[in-house]
């Protein structure tokens, strides 16, 4: 499993970065501030008083000396507090909400509400960030946790304001204040390491978390739940699991623990599939992405996303050498500028992504079997995409030499020095014979009733293999690694 492989979120900073009423209330019971919270209670509940005075002290360890002042003192962290309160930034961040579809994963309302697609709620948003490190998350959100499941949007400066600032004026959930004066960091420590937060967070830049078991797995006694209890032991961890989960982790115990060792690519990129939330956006095998009906219902635009592509075929269709730096985000440039939502980068998911997703279709990932380049073929390919002779192609596509005719952006189609990098000769093929078959929605025509006479014997086939070696022919054009 990819995900063993995964880190937990680092405290480094903790003081500078979050406010300490919130970390009080996280601390105490991370279910209250954040539904579905992976972090579980740790905290004794036999004694109000004591848990009580462990989050506090907890609190003075994290936010440290140098740190630790009062929520609403003004700071060089929190130097531009008063500059996030714009409308014209608020008004542009809303848009940025919608565009980039940050609308399809969060929702303002409380984390304790329902919602349809169980988005994210960001009610808690301004109780949790210094305003500062709130922009400096946007722009870095896996500075202090690299398997973040929250993307990277390669926000600019700019941006990262606009977006704080509208998700500032919209978080409006408040946490009942509590004195944090009696708080001390020497037994903040002891309480760290007491209650297992050192198992999980490192607080020092560069050392990994102390990672003890509680109990060896080998011990595993199903008479004996432990975390799985619907009453745990106060010294064991106690989290939110329904009934389900404790049913499939129980079946995992009760059977053989090597199997979450082994990688099946495929299992592995369902279920990433999953945790990233890429239906928020896609389609995927015949179901609708979320945020279409979303920005529809909620957006303040009333432009439905268009151009964001369906997922059903993609293993099948690109290949792992160019999915992993494009999910990772290291193209040197954008595969589809044209469209107002981004694709953002996944950082370490990539590579499990970019090998499990052709899996899903019984691929291994490798390029598959093509032509080799042939110049004459590829000199008539070049024609065959021009308008005169040809199917037009350039009417939607760029070259390595002009850009398309079309001037609506929904009509636009990959530019063609990408294509032959990304696609499959086998993919290609059968795409060019129907595309609708595939993607009942493309904009792409279907040529293979209409061969050109006098080229090629006529052959429509022989003409689409012409089109790919012109294809190969100007790949070198792009440049598909960047560091």
């Amino acid at each position: 499993m990819p995900e063993l492989a995964l880190d937990t979120p680092t405290l480094v900073d903790a003081g500078k970065r979050f406010r300490r009423q919130w970390l009080y209330h996280w601390i105490l019971n991370p279910q209250r501030v954040k539904h579905q919270a992976a972090m579980p209670e740790v905290l004794p509940t036999n004694d109000a008083h004591a848990a009580h005075q462990a989050a506090v002290d907890i609190v003075a360890y994290l936010s440290g000396e140098s740190t630790r002042l009062p929520d609403g003192e003004q700071t060089s962290v929190d130097a531009d507090v008063d500059a996030l309160d714009s409308d014209d930034l608020i008004d542009a961040g809303e848009l940025l909400y919608e565009d980039l579809g940050c609308i399809a994963c969060h929702r303002f309302t409380p984390p304790e509400e329902s919602d349809d697609v169980q988005r994210l709620s960001l009610d808690y948003v301004s109780a949790k960030y210094r305003p500062t490190a709130l922009v400096e998350f946007l722009r870095e959100p896996h500075a202090y946790h690299t398997s973040r499941p929250m993307p990277d949007f390669r926000l600019s400066e700019t941006e990262a304001h606009q977006l704080a600032a509208f998700v500032v004026s919209q978080s409006r959930g408040e946490l009942d204040e509590v004195d944090l004066a009696a708080g001390n960091p020497v037994r903040g420590r002891v309480a760290y390491e007491q209650f297992g937060c050192v198992a999980c967070h490192a607080v020092e830049q560069g050392k990994l978390p102390r990672r003890d078991p509680i109990v060896s797995l080998d011990d595993w006694d199903p008479d004996e739940l432990g975390c799985l209890s619907n009453t745990p032991e106060d010294r064991l961890p106690r989290y939110d699991f329904d009934p389900a989960e404790i049913d499939a982790l129980t079946v995992l115990l009760d059977g053989n623990l090597d199997s979450i060792e082994s990688t099946a690519r495929s299992e592995a990129s369902r279920r990433l599939v999953d945790t990233l939330r890429c239906a928020a956006c896609h389609r995927r095998d015949g179901s609708p992405d979320d945020l279409t009906g979303l920005v529809l219902d909620e957006g303040v635009q009333g432009l439905a996303p268009q151009g964001i592509p369906d997922l059903s075929w993609t293993g099948e269709k690109l290949k792992e050498t160019w999915m992993h730096p494009f999910i990772e985000g290291r193209l040197s440039y954008e595969a589809r500028p044209w469209i107002r939502a981004r694709m953002p980068e996944f950082g370490p998911y990539a590579g499990p992504l970019a090998r499990g997703l052709p899996a899903e279709h019984g691929y291994s990932g490798a390029s598959r079997p093509a032509p080799q380049f042939d110049r004459r073929l590829a000199e008539i390919g070049r024609d065959l995409t021009l308008q005169k002779g040809g199917f037009f192609c350039i009417e939607c596509h760029a070259t390595d030499q002009s850009r398309p005719v079309t001037a609506f952006d929904r009509h636009r189609g990959i530019d063609f020095p990408h294509v032959a990098s990304r696609l499959q000769y086998d993919y290609y093929r059968r795409w060019l014979l129907a595309p609708k078959r595939i993607d009942p929605v493309t904009s792409m025509p279907e040529f293979a009733g209409q061969p050109k006479p006098g080229v090629l014997n006529g052959e429509i086939e022989q003409q689409f293999d012409a089109i790919w070696h012109y294809l190969m022919e100007i790949r070198h054009a792009a440049t598909v690694d960047r560091d």
